[in-house]
């Protein structure tokens, strides 16, 4: 298999910009992070929910459906690299449910990946994933 590293995505924001974590309405955007290593979900738990995120975890693709299934999240944060259904595989389910993903991994991306779909390369700076996710967030908020 071929694999090919994308750049991780740069912000053009300054560290004194941010953008809105609250989606229009007034309810804290619902983001479910898949991700197999436990320590990891929960410091993206912490820190998102300490920007005003509601969170919810998923340890691998087939657990993420099955919480997808009873919960509309506005977005999903997965790895690439994980039992049972990588994130690869659980975005391209998400896109026909319209659903946006982001996806993290320390490896580079398999080159077959939607390039449209953004990705972060771990170790990433917290900072800079708050704000992937809220410009995701507004992305799909625009008609």
């Amino acid at each position: 298999m071929r694999f090919l590293s994308r750049a991780p995505c740069q912000s053009s924001m300054t560290d004194h910009e941010t953008l809105p974590a609250q989606p229009p309405g007034n309810r804290a955007p619902r983001i479910l992070l898949v991700d197999d290593d436990p320590q990891l979900i929960q410091v993206f738990a912490a820190w998102l929910n300490d920007e005003g995120f509601e969170t919810d975890l998923a340890y691998d693709g087939m657990q993420a459906l099955a919480i997808i299934a009873d919960i509309e999240p506005d977005l999903v944060v997965a790895d690439v690299s994980m039992p049972m259904m990588d994130g690869v595989a659980l975005a391209e389910r998400l896109k026909r449910r319209n659903i946006p993903v982001i996806l993290i991994s320390a490896n580079a991306l398999p080159a077959a990946t939607d390039p449209t779909i953004p990705f972060l390369r771990k170790p990433f700076d917290l900072t800079e994933f708050v704000n992937v996710v809220r410009r995701q967030l507004m992305d799909r908020s625009r008609p």
